[in-house]
């Protein structure tokens, strides 16, 4: 059976062929109010860099599967962690007291409507 998707391509045409769907709500997590934010800080930063090691390996293994071009967009994922301003914003929220996972979620969930709402198509 074949579903049809619409999305914004990222180039003109049509494709077919297998395709990976993400789920991009945010994860379950217990959200409740971070007294000791120093910990909090701690557990998101060791988190983020989690991240950012298994996605380097991520982007060797795509780099000598599929080719160097189609690892890039992963290395802009590590490049986006890196963002002074979505940095500041996390620990910021976290620093209020709130768990790592519902800054992110909620920070994340901010830039998303404001990409949604540019005027520029490549924004989008």
């Amino acid at each position: 059976m074949m579903k049809q998707y619409k999305g914004i391509g990222a180039s003109k045409g049509v494709g077919t062929g297998k395709a990976i769907i993400i789920d991009c709500s945010c994860p379950k997590y217990e959200d409740k109010r971070v007294e000791d934010t120093d910990r909090e800080l701690g557990r998101f930063v060791r988190a983020l860099k989690t991240y950012c090691n298994n996605t380097r390996e991520e982007i060797d293994f795509i780099k000598q599967t599929i080719g160097e071009h189609e690892s890039n967009i992963l290395g802009g994922h590590i490049q986006m962690t890196h963002d002074p301003r979505l940095q500041s914003e996390l620990i910021r929220k976290i620093s209020e007291g709130m768990c790592a996972e519902r800054a992110t979620c909620e920070i994340c969930d901010e830039y998303i409507e404001q990409f949604l709402e540019a005027d520029v198509d490549f924004v989008r």
